[in-house]
């Protein structure tokens, strides 16, 4: 996914909610080979979130433009991203 649309700019970041639970965070990371940044929220993205996983599309100025709860698969990402932008 991000070498498909780095010349357009997407950064693909995972936001860790559970602070309280950071080992259990870094072992699921590592399992899953997750190669992106994860951030350790600071509470201003929890307040937004619904469900696990929750997948935001935000634009160059930060807006969220799209919000997903529930996982899809790779396809359907590059659908909704390819709409977006």
């Amino acid at each position: 996914m991000k070498k498909k649309y780095a010349k357009q700019g997407l950064s693909v970041i995972g936001i860790i909610v559970d602070s309280r639970n950071t080992e259990r965070a870094r072992q699921v990371i590592a399992a899953k080979e997750v190669n992106y940044t994860n951030l350790l929220d600071d509470g201003r993205f929890s307040e937004k979130i619904n469900a696990v996983p929750q997948t935001f599309i935000v634009d160059g100025n930060g807006l969220i433009v799209q919000s997903i709860t529930g996982s899809r698969t790779l396809q359907q990402f590059s659908q909704i991203i390819d709409q977006c932008i």
